[in-house]
């Protein structure tokens, strides 16, 4: 099976105004995340999320899973992405997924099947405006989010094969390009380790949050 690597980074904007790119206009992007009661898959660094009521996306480190040390590192992840309703094609990829996760797949896939299936419940919303841009080979995103605030999003794509072993050089690559390329912006730009799910729970339910595999430095407890 292929595998879709998404390599992003994340950055809090300081300055009044994001880098002047030529973006799109604005559109709202609605992601609800869901999990376990006890937040079982975030725990793990697993991500669950409807967007728009429209894609069912899973996002987590595969080698992660596997027991693998990349360091706690949200910087890269798998992702598979399902357009709703699914496809037959989808189905069986979505089966794939399931085996990984260890999530039940009704055979009869609707979203409310899964959720039931498998006892997950809302964990949290994010909801932003979103405005986009391309350059240099990267996906630029401009978020202004809800709850967390504003955030630049820069990422690349890649697809390995599943066997690969040489992905590690690749991506260290793409982040060292995107780390450059941001340099050149002229404007206060943070990077910021953790995603907007985290992000969210660190407003709205701490306690989970400091759970979760990817927390702030500053809110570690020693």
């Amino acid at each position: 099976m292929k595998r879709e690597i998404e390599i992003e980074l994340r950055y809090e904007i300081l300055d009044n105004e994001p880098p002047k790119l030529n973006y799109t206009s604005p559109r709202r992007v609605l992601d609800v995340y869901y999990d376990t009661a006890n937040g079982k898959f975030f725990k793990q660094g697993i991500f669950i999320r409807e967007r728009n009521n429209k894609k069912l996306d899973f996002k987590f480190n595969l080698e992660d899973l596997k027991g693998n040390d990349l360091k706690n590192d949200h910087t890269h992840c798998d992702d598979f992405s399902f357009t709703l309703p699914l496809t037959l094609e989808s189905k069986k990829k979505i089966d794939q997924v399931g085996k990984i996760l260890k999530l039940k797949i009704p055979k009869d896939f609707n979203l409310t099947n899964f959720l039931n299936s498998n006892s997950l419940r809302k964990l949290a919303v994010v909801d932003k405006l979103r405005r986009k841009a391309n350059q240099n080979g990267f996906s630029i995103c401009y978020d202004v989010e809800k709850t967390s605030g504003r955030f630049l999003e820069i990422e690349k794509c890649i697809e390995i094969d599943s066997d690969a072993n040489d992905y590690r050089e690749k991506i260290q690559q793409i982040k060292d390009d995107i780390a450059s390329f941001v340099k050149s912006f002229g404007v206060g730009l943070k990077q910021n380790p953790i995603g907007y799910c985290e992000a969210v729970l660190r407003k709205t339910n701490f306690d989970l949050y400091l759970q979760g595999k990817y927390v702030l430095g500053e809110d570690k407890i020693a």
